[in-house]
């Protein structure tokens, strides 16, 4: 129960870190010019203008979307440094397991990968950042290391659903 309670918090904190990263507001709706198929049978919630999916059974797998937000200045792409921090802080042992630039449908992305050990619990969070001209948008999946590879390829075929208008 205190692995579930800490994972709760942690979705909310990083929604919340992300919202004013963005600067997105909190509202229900959001607006947004990209489409993708959802995952079957999840639980669809917006919150501070950010999308998630919960899994219908496990508690500690979700997917997040944070629609499309203007580039600053000094963006790039595969910046993750303070994802990085986030992440050490909140982890008995954080380990950075990828980091990779791609193309997806004629978009350009970047993933981070990490495992956070909490207690005896490992979870796994893959951050897929997407970049159109000065426009980007953020996917994250979060479960747990036994159910990683299950949840990415569903994660995988949203992420190969994408069309930005």
């Amino acid at each position: 129960m205190p692995f579930l309670i800490l994972v709760l918090f942690l979705v909310v904190l990083i929604g919340f870190v992300i919202g004013f990263i963005f600067k997105m507001g909190y509202g229900s709706k959001i607006h947004t010019s990209i489409t993708f198929n959802e995952p079957e049978k999840w639980k669809k919630s917006i919150f501070g203008g950010v999308v998630t999916y919960s899994h219908p059974t496990d508690l500690n797998t979700f997917i997040q979307f944070i629609p499309e937000s203007e580039k600053e200045e000094n963006f790039i792409i595969d910046n993750w440094k303070e994802t990085i921090k986030i992440d050490s802080e909140n982890c008995d042992k954080l380990i950075v397991v990828k980091i990779n630039n791609f193309t997806i449908n004629n978009l350009q992305a970047s993933e981070y990968i990490s495992e956070c050990k909490i207690g005896r619990k490992i979870l796994m969070t893959r951050y897929v950042t997407i970049v159109k001209a000065d426009k980007f948008a953020l996917f994250t999946l979060a479960t747990t290391k036994k159910e990683y590879d299950k949840n990415n390829a569903i994660f995988n075929k949203l992420l190969e659903s994408i069309v930005w208008k």
